[in-house]
């Protein structure tokens, strides 16, 4: 069984959720407090890095972190959730009209579909996860979506990768997972006795007995090593 996390490994997440800040930006320029074209992409990632870490650490909902993301960019805490849910919404479909796959993801599934299951793991919500590969194309190439949201404990616990390994009835011994992130995914998944392979886009600096590629089409993976 193959794992592959969503975000920043098989969709360009960081570069939908910049432009859609950028547009989400521009149109409540006038209703964001020093509002700034050049910086407001920083501000939005920042206010959406503190709020999911409150959601993945248990504190709050997936709707509450993104109430807490809208009220924090806007500097309104007494926002209604009329207003919230509707500027959240408008965020929401600056950022799925720029959701866009790898170049590399599209060849990986097409090989790999036929040769092994294929699930798909990550932080996020799972109505947007699966829509994120609907959208895309690709959902059909999983046996299961999982997300944190459904199991209740997010990256790098074990617990997630254990839930993907279980859903599919594939022990973690017989399991390889890949994402873009060294210590939620590559090193998550070795905790959870998964084979975890680090796909280090960025091509930052290697870490000692962490297994890394730069790229899905670097991945070797044969039939006797899954």
């Amino acid at each position: 069984m193959i794992i592959l996390d969503i975000d920043g490994t098989l969709i360009d997440h960081d570069s939908a959720e910049e432009q859609a800040a950028r547009e989400f930006g521009a149109f409540y320029a006038d209703a964001i407090p020093g509002y700034s074209a050049a910086t407001f992409p920083g501000v939005w990632r920042g206010a959406s890095e503190k709020h999911m870490a409150e959601f993945l650490a248990g504190d709050i909902s997936f709707a509450e972190q993104r109430a807490r993301r809208i009220r924090t960019v806007l500097d309104d805490p007494s926002l209604s959730e009329r207003d919230v849910d509707a500027a959240f919404s408008r965020y929401l479909a600056f950022y799925e009209a720029a959701w866009e796959l790898f170049p590399d993801v599209l060849p990986f599934l097409e090989y790999w579909s036929h040769r092994k299951v294929l699930v798909a793991l990550s932080d996020g919500s799972q109505a947007q996860q699966e829509r994120k590969l609907e959208k895309t194309g690709i959902r059909h190439f999983f046996q299961a979506v999982v997300t944190a949201e459904r199991v209740g404990v997010g990256k790098p616990d074990a617990r997630l990768f254990e839930s993907a390994c279980d859903q599919v009835g594939v022990p973690p011994s017989e399991a390889c997972h890949i994402g873009d992130r060294l210590d939620k995914d590559a090193q998550g998944a070795l905790s959870a006795g998964v084979r975890g392979i680090w796909l280090n886009r960025e091509k930052a600096t290697p870490v000692d007995d962490v297994e890394m590629i730069h790229s899905l089409s670097e991945a070797r993976l044969t039939r006797s090593e899954l």
